[in-house]
């Protein structure tokens, strides 16, 4: 969305970049389930970005540990990783 709206600039293309990302740091995509939908409909609401509670829930469904900078997801108390 950022991209289509002029805020950031992905030379070669976004796909490109994912995949060199992922690549880079030895990472996998994980797919949204309905396991994980469920769990994000039952945590509490301190947050209200349904992609950052789809994060949370995937967290506590698959046991990782959340790479972010959002102050709002550490009160979920899940395992996190500061991202700068």
């Amino acid at each position: 969305m950022k991209v289509k709206l002029g805020k950031l600039v992905v030379r070669g293309g976004v796909d490109a970049a994912r995949q060199e990302m992922l690549t880079a740091i030895g990472a996998r995509e994980l797919a949204i389930t309905s396991t994980h939908a469920l769990a994000a409909a039952d945590l509490p609401a301190l947050h209200r970005d349904p992609f950052d509670r789809i994060l949370v829930a995937q967290t506590i469904v698959e046991g990782l540990v959340l790479v972010t900078a959002d102050e709002m997801v550490r009160q979920y108390g899940v395992p996190t990783q500061w991202a700068l």
